[in-house]
């Protein structure tokens, strides 16, 4: 799992902005004709249980520029948190440095995982892809679920 979660990390994609129009789709279990795709299916269920679960644990948290902690946390550090806590994959702390170790990917093609980096004015931003055109980030709002 390592592996590929090694693999998602590096489709870190660099956005404009952070409205999604595209949905990607997920296998149907009931249209499985093999034993691959059920494996596939259980680990998009996982992905989607970690992300919800790492989501659940601090949303509603204070967004606080270099913050790190449950009394406030940026949009990099949350990314960052997201990897070291639940894939045990280390990040660099800022989010133009993440930035710098993927490569970029079209909307269509987002998959749970990916980090998504959008620049605002002359600002770097990331969150999470958690798949249904939503993702995981800290903004001036706090920690939640964008749309």
């Amino acid at each position: 799992m390592k592996k590929e979660l090694i693999a998602l990390l590096t489709l870190v994609t660099l956005l404009v902005g952070c409205e999604h129009t595209n949905k990607p789709t997920t296998p149907n279990k009931t249209t499985q004709k093999n034993s691959t795709t059920t494996i596939e299916t259980s680990k998009t269920l996982n992905m989607k249980e970690v992300l919800n679960d790492f989501y659940n644990q601090w949303k509603g948290t204070k967004y606080k520029a270099g913050g790190n902690t449950k009394k406030g946390i940026d949009s990099a550090a949350l990314t960052q948190r997201i990897y070291k806590d639940k894939f045990n994959i280390t990040l660099p702390r800022k989010a133009h440095e993440q930035a710098k170790i993927g490569q970029e990917i079209k909307k269509e093609n987002l998959e749970m995982g990916d980090i998504i980096i959008f620049k605002r004015k002359k600002e770097f931003y990331t969150g999470v892809y958690i798949g249904n055109n939503e993702f995981i980030h800290s903004s001036f709002k706090g920690v939640k679920l964008i749309i």
